[in-house]
């Protein structure tokens, strides 16, 4: 019997599992159900109980040790009254059989109510440790995604530091390359600037202003006077031959020049002096007195002058353009086999001013191209800074950003944790509780198997065979809960399956429990979405972004809110791209009638490029493309070589007309009587040619040309008397009159201020026709005063017109001429080979067609 009740009360204690009713009645002995009555009874489970003990004592005197015990622990009143009931005998045994029924319903009662409430807290607990457990991986899933973004800001951080560094390097490696290059122009320009100086004191000592002074100073040949005249030495300067001047004060200052801009032009004009000078009046040999006088006074200057130029090289930058040698070669010997010219003041004060304006445009240039750098500079420089500002921007961004991450990756990991240390007390607190939930059952189905032990028991006390039948009833039919969540009801029923007869009662067969009660999902509630934001880059890709805020939070297994932020691509171009050109377009009229044009065909931009992009050139083989047409020659198709072909086709024409000095009178009037010829045979009429015409010559003065360049609105100048142009017509259809005017036209003999010329012709477009074709024609003989205005004004121009080149003679700058013509070249300039050539038909016919692609072979 002890051995009954310790098991019950080991697995009362373990709760392992629950254990049915058959398997606890087949382990109960009778001695086990009634010590397990005389706990209870000591526990004072049920008033009626001494009833039932004294009926116990009765049957299991075996046990009076037990009972001595108890009866200790009674009262004295107790045991007389169980004295007083076993006297009764058997008179008890209707009522304690009554009492067990009573008392198995009752336990019965408490076994479905602990049943009912372990299955209601399972199902509680159960759903609270998911969500705990849902909890720490929705945690550990936050810190893994925080740890991706706290890489991808550690390596954007990494990123933009080296960046920032290489920037940095690239920023100080430009200015100080700005720093190098800035130097080197201000060497040279210092340089050119000392020869314009020079050139100065050159213009003062070669007035012209009377004829006595002219005299007195070009003409002299005798070589113990201060001679001017001009030496050409053809075996001197390694047999490339030398020009200088016989005075030895001016070839002195000559000689200083150190720029290679002056030594080129100087060059170049003092042999066109020669040859003109020879035309003039023959050359005669150097005396020997003259020779070894020139040799002594020039050796005594080239020494001076290199000394000068080592003392002055010391001080020079290593990035300044290198300081030229002398412009006397160290191999040149004077003797008879030079030989002297008479020089002409005039002609040879415009060889000077060509001189000095070749030396002024390379300053010009010079300091063009230094204000250019310096915008470059400055505009890299700020480049480079506001490069390096957004980076330290986007730096302090990331590091906000890696902050911020960071604390999201400690926040989840913390969080995860703290469920997870929630889960762990949910699972003890949950295997406690089922624990004793299983203990508590097993005790009841003990204590129910116990009471129906001993009420068979007392029936065989009686003496009597009574078939005791316990109420039977089915398993709980559950119908669906009142709600899902937040708390709800749930109905039950069961049914009768076997009646009670002398037994126990039957229980209710309805009832309800609780259910649903965990929390019901709460889904996020979302705001309307933002508009969207402006691109956060200009190029290179940026992104729009728009938001939306939670006005709900999801909780309890609810709907999440999805992306609280959208975004989409935008500006994806590249900052730097190059320009996208369209298709070909269709080959153009001929340009030419005759003597082979030519047909073009260009690409227009489609898509301008972006940033520091790059685009072709409008006049680059990538955009414009010329293909020969009309290739027969003019004179084929005419009756009479001597014929000059008439231009009938609707274009403004104004013609530039060179009247330098250095033309000489011979070309000039062969010059001015090609003008008459062409414009003579310009067809002139509203819906044909209109003509204008200009003369242009120079100043000849140093102070007058700098009145003509001069872009100050204050300094007053007069085009005519200051710079030699000369408006002889505006555009009109009587071209027989403007060829009339052509031919009688002055010869102004001075220099070649071509620059203004050309801007002057710019000017006088604006009175040509919008529907007419616009040409520009240019005669000339020699080079402009300015190269760099000129080509600047050439340049200005051809965006307005068509300009075509005559180039006359052997001394023309062709190389520039090429740079000033427009495109094609072999449609936009007629070389002229000698001023006699002028007078040949065939030359003016090869000028109208190339002027004009419509035109008309007069009848015989």
């Amino acid at each position: 019997a002890l051995a009954a009740v310790t098991f019950l009360n080991e697995a009362s204690a373990t709760g392992t599992r629950l254990m049915s009713m058959n398997e606890i009645m087949k382990r109960t002995t009778t001695e086990s159900a009634a010590e397990l009555l005389l706990q209870k009874h000591q526990q004072g489970h049920h008033p009626r109980s001494n009833e039932m003990v004294s009926l116990i004592k009765e049957k299991f005197r075996q046990h009076q040790r037990v009972l001595q015990s108890e009866n200790t622990v009674d009262s004295d009143g107790q045991d007389q009254q169980e004295t007083t009931v076993a006297a009764t005998g058997y008179a008890a045994v209707g009522n304690a059989n009554d009492m067990l029924n009573q008392m198995i319903q009752e336990t019965e009662t408490k076994l479905e109510i602990e049943e009912r409430n372990c299955m209601i807290f399972e199902m509680s607990q159960t759903w609270a440790m998911g969500e705990a457990r849902t909890g720490v991986a929705q945690f550990n899933s936050m810190a893994n995604e925080a740890r991706g973004h706290v890489l991808e800001a550690s390596g954007r951080i990494s990123y933009l530091s080296t960046t920032s560094d290489n920037t940095k390097e690239a920023l100080t490696s430009q200015e100080q390359e700005c720093l190098e290059q800035a130097q080197g122009f201000n060497s040279e320009l210092q340089i050119v600037q000392e020869d314009l100086d020079v050139m100065e004191k050159i213009m003062e000592l070669t007035e012209c202003n009377n004829a006595a002074a002219a005299a007195a100073s070009f003409l002299q040949t005798d070589a113990d006077a201060s001679s001017t005249a001009l030496v050409s030495c053809q075996h001197c300067s390694q047999g490339q031959g030398l020009v200088m001047l016989q005075d030895s004060k001016l070839q002195h200052m000559i000689s200083s020049l150190r720029s290679e801009t002056a030594r080129v032009y100087l060059n170049h004009n003092l042999r066109l002096g020669f040859s003109e000078a020879s035309k003039i009046s023959a050359p005669v040999a150097l005396t020997q007195v003259a020779a070894v006088h020139m040799q002594r006074s020039h050796g005594r200057h080239r020494l001076r002058h290199r000394l000068r130029h080592r003392q002055r090289h010391q001080r020079v930058s290593a990035k300044a353009t290198q300081v030229p040698e002398d412009v006397v070669a160290s191999d040149c010997t004077f003797s008879d086999k030079c030989t002297l010219s008479d020089g002409n003041c005039d002609m040879l004060r415009e060889r000077f001013l060509l001189i000095q304006a070749g030396i002024q445009s390379k300053e010009i240039e010079l300091k063009t191209e230094l204000e250019r750098l310096q915008e470059f500079c400055d505009h890299e420089t700020l480049l480079y800074k506001d490069q390096l500002k957004s980076l330290q921007t986007s730096l302090g961004e990331e590091q906000g950003n890696l902050a911020l991450r960071m604390g999201q990756r400690n926040d989840a990991e913390s969080g995860a944790h703290l469920k997870s240390q929630e889960f762990d007390a949910l699972s003890d607190e949950f295997h406690d509780r089922m624990g004793k939930c299983c203990a508590n059952q097993n005790d009841l189905r003990g204590e129910m198997c116990a009471l129906k032990k001993i009420r068979g028991e007392l029936d065989k006390m009686q003496g009597t065979s009574v078939f005791i039948v316990d109420c039977e009833v089915s398993e709980w039919r559950l119908e669906s809960c009142s709600a899902t969540c937040g708390g709800g009801v749930q109905r039950m029923e069961r049914s009768i399956l076997v009646h009670p007869v002398g037994g126990m009662e039957c229980p209710p067969l309805v009832g309800e429990m609780p259910c649903g009660s965990k929390p019901c999902p709460v889904d996020c509630v979302v705001e309307d979405w933002s508009e969207w934001s402006g691109c956060s880059a200009e190029c290179d890709g940026g992104v729009i972004e728009r938001n939306r805020e939670i006005r709900v939070h999801p909780s309890n297994g609810g709907e999440e809110c999805g992306a609280t932020t959208e975004t989409d691509p935008c500006n994806v171009q590249a900052c730097n791209k190059d320009c996208v050109l369209a298709e070909w377009s269709e080959w153009m009229q001929c340009s030419k009638a005759c003597d082979s044009g030519n047909s073009a065909h260009y690409r227009q931009v489609a898509e301008s490029p972006t940033g520091t992009g790059k685009c072709p050139s409008p006049y680059s083989e990538e955009r414009l493309n010329f293909q020969p047409c009309n290739t027969f020659s003019c004179e084929s198709l005419l009756p009479d070589p001597n014929t000059i072909l008439k231009c009938e086709e609707k274009v403004d024409i104004v013609v530039l007309l060179d009247g330098s000095g250095s033309l000489g009178s011979d070309g000039w009037a062969k010059s001015k009587q090609f003008a008459k010829d062409f414009i003579g045979n310009l067809e002139g009429g509203t819906d044909l040619v209109k003509v204008a015409l200009i003369l242009f010559s120079g100043p000849r003065t140093w102070t007058d040309y700098y009145k003509c360049i001069s872009s100050d609105p204050s300094v007053q100048v007069d085009m005519e008397d200051d710079c030699g142009i000369t408006r002889v017509k505006d555009f009109t259809t009587d071209t027989a009159n403007v060829a009339e005017m052509a031919g009688n036209l002055d010869w102004p003999a001075a220099s070649t201020l071509t620059s203004v010329a050309l801007g002057e012709a710019e000017a006088m477009l604006v009175n040509g026709r919008e529907d007419a074709k616009t040409l520009v024609v240019v005669i000339t003989d020699g080079w402009p005063l300015n190269e760099y205005l000129t080509t600047q004004a050439a340049n200005r121009l051809k965006t307005k017109a068509n300009v075509l080149w005559v180039p006359v003679g052997g001394y023309a700058p062709m190389g520039l001429i090429e740079k000033l013509a427009s495109l094609p070249k072999s449609d936009h300039i007629v070389k002229v080979n000698s001023f006699d050539e002028l007078e040949i038909p065939a030359k003016i016919n090869q000028v109208i067609a190339t002027a004009c692609s419509k035109v008309e072979i007069p009848a015989v």
